[in-house]
């Protein structure tokens, strides 16, 4: 993260595409802060909780947007978020490659 943190409020931004027309992926975002100097494999990550990108006819081959609130945790200034960005195969219907673009903004 910046050394000072930008108004607004933190989100993960995923950028999803697809060769598909229908069916859903579920995202679940697990992340922590982590200082300099201190081990990442000991963080405790905090779920945000499962969300939905969903294709529907015409929407092969074209990003669809998600953003997702960072609020399990803390966001501090000069630390680096540490994520699990897991994909759920309960309820997941999407059945082809897709591929994900993943950035930190703030609304």
């Amino acid at each position: 993260m910046p050394p000072t943190l930008p108004s607004g409020t933190c989100k993960l931004k995923i950028w999803a595409l697809a060769n598909a027309t229908s069916n859903a992926m579920k995202i679940n975002p697990k992340w922590a802060s982590v200082a300099a100097e201190e081990d990442p494999a000991g963080a405790t990550l905090q779920a945000e909780g499962t969300s939905t990108i969903t294709w529907a006819a015409g929407d092969n081959d074209q990003y669809k947007e998600l953003k997702v609130t960072l609020d399990g945790d803390t966001v501090v200034a000069g630390e680096m978020i540490v994520m699990d960005l897991t994909f759920e195969d309960t309820s997941t219907t999407l059945a082809v490659t897709s591929t994900y673009h993943v950035a930190v903004i703030w609304e």
